[in-house]
């Protein structure tokens, strides 16, 4: 979005509402002028005007939320997904519930990944597929295993990386183009 800044550089940052910035996006695809206040941000061109609300608060610094992990492994996205689709089918429930299972722990080795997961009955499945380490230690890190495989299978892509730190630190997993 080209805005154009009417008098001077706004000095203030502002968090649109995700509607809001869609809207103005449509509305405006040339540009146009903004008017930011604490509480309030007006946008205007050519008789059209778009007001909203300001999302409260301040955005949180990405830099920080998305951890610097040093430790990565590679691994077929299909495979990967598959496992912990093979562990969790153990343990759904009597009903046949894909949410009952809630657990999982993935086993980060040299040339393979152990897949586990549990439900709250206590019943266990496991897994392992074979991946490659690219730097880093063995680790066991648990998950919501229906949020692990999910993600991993929202990536468009044929094989992920995986960046880890510690078996309490958060991942990222990201699509990678090269074969394993």
């Amino acid at each position: 979005l080209n805005v154009i800044q009417h008098a001077a550089e706004i000095s203030s940052k502002a968090i649109l509402p995700m509607k809001a910035a869609a809207k103005i996006v449509t509305v405006f695809p040339k540009g146009c002028m903004a008017t930011v206040s604490k509480t309030a941000a007006l946008f205007a061109m050519d008789g059209t005007v778009l007001w909203t609300r300001l999302v409260d608060g301040t955005y949180p610094d990405y830099r920080r939320v998305i951890p610097h992990n040093e430790s990565r492994v590679h691994v077929s996205k299909a495979e990967f997904v598959s496992a912990i689709k093979r562990a969790g089918a153990i343990t759904l429930s009597k009903g046949g519930d894909e949410g009952s299972f809630i657990n999982a722990k993935i086993s980060i080795g040299a040339s393979e990944i152990g897949v586990l997961a549990r439900n709250s009955e206590g019943e266990e499945g496991t897994d392992v597929v074979a991946a490659e380490r690219i730097e880093g230690d063995d680790v066991d890190i648990g998950f919501n295993g229906v949020f692990l495989g999910g993600s991993a299978e929202s990536l468009d892509c044929d094989n992920i990386e995986i960046a880890y730190s510690d078996h309490m630190s958060p991942i990222v997993m990201s699509p990678i183009d090269s074969a394993l």
